[in-house]
C-alpha cells in the first residue's frame, strides 16, 4: 500500500535524465554566444575567490558549511538518528521475528515497515550527501522530493508506533536484559 502510493507519486521527470541533456545543449548555447561577444572585445577576466581549507581551524570550516550548505548538518544528523533507532530498537525487533520469537501481529507489520522507510530514507540521505559532496545542484532533484516524501512517512508512521510502544519498550528491555546475562 505504501508502495503503490509512492509510486503514483513518481513520473518520468523524476529520473532526472533530461536535466544532463538540458545542462549540455544549455552550456553549449552559452559558449557559442560567448565566443561570438568574445571576438569583438577582450575576454573579461573572472575573479574567484577559493578558500584554502586545509588552513581554517574547525570553528571556520563549520562555518563555511553552514554558509554554503546550511541544510547539510542537520540532514547527516537526522541520517545519524534514523540509523542509530534502526540499530537500536528496529534490527533487535525484526531479529525476534525471523528467529520466530516474536509472533506475526500488527505491531510486527508495523515495525517492518517503518525499517523499509528508515532504511529508504537514508539510501536517499546518503545519495543527497554524495551529490553535495560532487558539488553538483541538488535544487529540483528527485532525490530532495523522495527525502521529503519519506520523512513525511515516517512522521505518520511514528504516529502509529505509539500504540504499540509500551510493547515494543518492553520487549527490547527482555532482549537488553538477556543480552547482559551472556
Amino acid at each position: 500500500m505504501l508502495q503503490q502510493k509512492l509510486m503514483s507519486q513518481v513520473d518520468e521527470g523524476d529520473f532526472g535524465l533530461d536535466m544532463f541533456a538540458a545542462a549540455d545543449s544549455s552550456q553549449t548555447t552559452e559558449q557559442s554566444k560567448h565566443s561570438a561577444s568574445s571576438e569583438d572585445k577582450q575576454p573579461a577576466q573572472a575573479e574567484s575567490v577559493t578558500a584554502d581549507v586545509s588552513k581554517m581551524s574547525e570553528k571556520e570550516k563549520l562555518k563555511l558549511l553552514k554558509k554554503e550548505y546550511p541544510e547539510f548538518l542537520n540532514i547527516v544528523n537526522d541520517y545519524k538518528q534514523q540509523l542509530l533507532e534502526y540499530k537500536e530498537r528496529i534490527a533487535p525487533l525484526l531479529d525476534l521475528y525471523k528467529r520466530k520469537l516474536l509472533p506475526e501481529s500488527s505491531g510486527i507489520e508495523l515495525v517492518k515497515r517503518k525499517a523499509q522507510l528508515v532504511l529508504d530514507y537514508c539510501t536517499c540521505a546518503q545519495f543527497y550527501l554524495l551529490l553535495r559532496a560532487e558539488k553538483t545542484p541538488v535544487e529540483g532533484h528527485p532525490v530532495v522530493k523522495r527525502m521529503v516524501q519519506f520523512k513525511q512517512l515516517l512522521k505518520e508512521i511514528s504516529v502509529a508506533e505509539e500504540r504499540f510502544k509500551p510493547e515494543i519498550d518492553f520487549v527490547l528491555l527482555k532482549v537488553c536484559i538477556k543480552k547482559r546475562m551472556r
